[in-house]
């Protein structure tokens, strides 16, 4: 009797093992550590839908259509699987979701009025345009209001066939001081009297023409340095202005063969 009481024994303690081995280990579950969203673009139309990419770690974890925070004037639905952002009024809007404890990075989507959107387009073509008339206006009538200049050879500075090389004739320095806007744009020779040292405006020096002897008044020079002095010289250049300044930009110069100042 012993003997069958410890074999039954025996059998049922194997029969216990057994059962215990063959209990499926249970899975670990799976914790959400972080949720990252992305869209295509960031600005759309009002009522347009938007598709939200949401990516998870570790990847395969559910998120929640109510883990997405609420929107004044827009919502987010899933269909077939899919987050889909649409707003009912213009606005720019922040996406994010919230859920075990986790929070997403947050989009900003702009929705915009189509036609809102359009008249703002229009509106900026028009006033491109009107800039780009007025601008075309105003160098046509510089063109209209430039001066004509007529020169030694009768025909005028704004003339296309006008030759400012053409000018032979030199000019009295006193003629160019009197009327100087009259020679602008010119190549031209004047001739006056170019004293030794320079003249000296408030510590400032500076070569200049004078149409004698006097040196109380003259044409200032710019250009070429010049290393001539105490004579009566020829200059050829152009007269131009430098901050509200008539000067003679001088590209050559000699000693006149006739000393005498005109």
């Amino acid at each position: 009797m012993k003997k069958w009481t410890k074999l039954l024994m025996i059998v049922l303690g194997a029969a216990m093992l057994s059962a215990c081995g063959s209990v499926p280990e249970q899975e670990t579950e799976k914790k959400l550590e972080k949720i990252e969203l992305s869209v295509q673009k960031t600005e759309v139309d009002v009522d347009e839908a938007l598709e939200i990419t949401v990516s998870t770690t570790p990847k395969d974890i559910e998120i929640q259509t109510a883990s997405f925070q609420k929107m004044d004037g827009a919502q987010i639905e899933k269909k077939e699987k899919k987050f889909v952002f649409k707003a009912s009024k213009a606005g720019t809007y922040s996406v994010q979701v919230k859920q075990d404890a986790i929070d997403s990075n947050v989009l900003k989507i702009k929705a915009v009025d189509p036609k809102e959107k359009a008249e703002e387009e229009e509106e900026v073509a028009e006033d491109a345009a009107q800039s780009s008339q007025e601008t075309a206006g105003q160098e046509t009538g510089a063109q209209e209001n430039q001066q004509v200049i007529v020169t030694g050879n009768g025909l005028p500075h704004n003339d296309p066939t006008w030759n400012a090389e053409a000018i032979a004739d030199t000019v009295d320095v006193s003629s160019v001081m009197a009327d100087p806007q009259r020679y602008m744009g010119q190549t031209m020779t004047i001739v006056g009297n170019l004293p030794q040292s320079a003249a000296d405006s408030n510590g400032k020096y500076y070569t200049a023409l004078y149409p004698d002897t006097n040196t109380n008044e003259g044409l200032r020079l710019s250009g070429a340095s010049i290393d001539i002095g105490g004579c009566v010289a020829e200059l050829t250049g152009m007269v131009v202005k430098e901050d509200d300044t008539y000067v003679f930009d001088v590209q050559s110069y000699r000693m006149a063969a006739d000393q005498s100042v005109r």
